[in-house]
């Protein structure tokens, strides 16, 4: 350790002593002027070094910064995803798993690209940070002869799984359209859901299902069964379609129930006790009979109403209509027949 110590101070007497000799030969054979200019002679090529070193550091880095745009492209690919996504929907279709298998060799090929190139770009990082700009200049070459290499191998690949991924992209996509339809059944439902009475419950339940079904039919998306998903989807749409004719026609069926045909009924009603305070005698029992019968099928109505069974509902009300009408056709015939005869018989008795 102490010769070691003795080197270096020898070497360092020794620069010492060059720098003394240097200087001395300067100062006796030039000028102070000349030492001057010297000086600021080695003090701008300083400068200049120094300005030289910043210039192609600040070069670099722009270099760098441009790289990192591309990098952040291939980065922010979905290759992995839709690879993975075509693996999956092979394992439950034979016809694309031959598809996805001849793609598997290019695939890896263009990952180990990207990790690459990753490398690299890490590699140039380093080296700007450290200040080893020539290291850092040489890694930025190296990754610009593969980098659009490797981005045309994305694209190339990428196409290739698109194909193989279309049913997934014509299911998605009548899936939104029927995402829509739904959404609009909700907003028709819920502007007009104090028109539904006691049925609204049936229907925010059935809703509520078609909802749930929604979220089955997501599972066979997430799990690559696009032809399960499709049939979901079709089930899903059918019943939309359905449950939108029923919530069009429902608040009809009820404001027939509640009110057209009791306001009739009523009126039938009404006539019948006039004419029954009137003189006229007809089988008014029969007719009064006929009346609570259609006002227990009106209840009848009403309670397949609110139970949902709007199918037996129309059954009862495309009959009910008729009835009532036929109620007061009867009076009107019954009366007219009776005043006739009962005309007729005063004339003949000359009263």
């Amino acid at each position: 350790m102490d010769s070691f110590l003795k080197i270096v101070s020898d070497i360092g007497s020794a620069i010492v002593k060059y720098f003394n000799t240097a200087l001395d030969f300067a100062l006796d054979h030039l000028s102070m002027e000349m030492i001057i200019y010297i000086c600021i002679a080695f003090l701008v090529l300083i400068l200049v070094l120094i300005l030289s070193r910043t210039l192609k550091r600040k070069k670099i880095e722009r270099r760098l910064k441009d790289l990192e745009i591309v990098m952040n492209e291939i980065r922010n690919n979905t290759l992995t995803f839709k690879y993975n996504k075509a693996t999956a929907f092979a394992r439950s279709n034979s016809d694309i798993l031959e598809k996805v298998r001849a793609i598997a060799p290019r695939y890896e090929n263009c990952i180990e690209s990207i990790q690459r190139c990753e490398s690299l770009f890490t590699l140039a990082d380093d080296k700007v940070d450290a200040h080893k700009l020539k290291k850092a200049r040489l890694a930025m070459d190296d990754l610009d002869e593969i980098i659009d290499e490797t981005k045309e191998k994305i694209r190339i690949i990428t196409q290739s799984l698109d194909l193989i991924l279309i049913p997934e992209k014509e299911v998605r996509e009548q899936s939104n359209a029927v995402k829509e339809q739904f959404g609009n059944l909700k907003k028709v439902y819920q502007a007009n859901r104090t028109s539904f009475y006691d049925a609204g419950l049936y229907f925010d339940a059935l809703l509520q299902e078609i909802e749930n079904g929604f979220s089955g039919f997501e599972e066979w998306m997430f799990a690559s069964e696009f032809n399960k998903a499709k049939e979901e989807l079709d089930k899903l749409s059918k019943s939309i379609e359905e449950t939108s004719s029923r919530i069009a026609a429902y608040p009809g069926y009820y404001e027939k129930a509640k009110v057209i045909l009791p306001s009739a009924l009523n009126e039938v009603s009404g006539n019948i006790e006039t004419t029954e305070n009137s003189d006229v005698e007809i089988d008014f029992d029969r007719l009064k009979a006929n009346v609570s019968k259609a006002d227990e099928q009106i209840k009848e109505v009403v309670s397949y109403l609110d139970k949902g069974n709007d199918k037996e509902a129309k059954n009862i009300l495309d009959t009910l209509s008729e009835f009532i009408l036929s109620i007061q056709d009867d009076l009107d015939k019954e009366t007219k027949a009776y005043n006739e005869i009962h005309g007729d018989l005063q004339a003949n008795l000359g009263l």
